[in-house]
């Protein structure tokens, strides 16, 4: 069993008790039986410690807020990230889906750009797509969710 490597600093249960979500100065999110305290799942992809965890009432979805300032949906079952909040200083927010389809405030398409080694490029107007980030967190039946 791989236990958290840093403090636990909050922890959640699902509507239906059967396990236990913890998050960690790791960086990580553990998913763990309740009855045995069995590791189910690791979700990784925060930079930093993750300091607040919570279920979606129905428990299909993780909700997860850290130190490095986003906001992430989980797929409970499969672990996969459906998508990604960032909330800046200027007040503007983004929303972005693991294929790099966003929304955001109006600024948002200003504030981001691609880069790839050392081009840096203007987001692709195809990008900004609140549909695809809608669909993604909805949770497409077809999609192991």
């Amino acid at each position: 069993m791989r236990v958290n490597t840093d403090w636990v600093w909050a922890v959640s249960f699902p509507p239906d008790g059967a396990s236990l979500l913890s998050g960690s100065g790791d960086s990580t999110l553990k998913l763990w039986d309740a009855a045995s305290g069995a590791l189910i799942r690791t979700f990784t992809g925060h930079t930093d410690a993750v300091k607040s965890v919570a279920f979606s009432p129905d428990g299909q979805k993780v909700v997860s807020g850290g130190n490095d300032t986003s906001v992430r949906v989980w797929a409970a079952r499969s672990g996969k990230l459906l998508a990604t909040f960032f909330g800046l200083t200027s007040g503007d927010w983004f929303t972005m889906t693991p294929q790099g389809f966003f929304t955001g405030t109006r600024g948002t398409k200003e504030m981001l750009s691609v880069v790839r080694g050392l081009e840096v490029t203007a987001v692709d107007e195809t990008l900004l797509n609140p549909d695809l980030v809608r669909e993604a967190l909805s949770g497409d039946p077809s999609d192991d969710v």
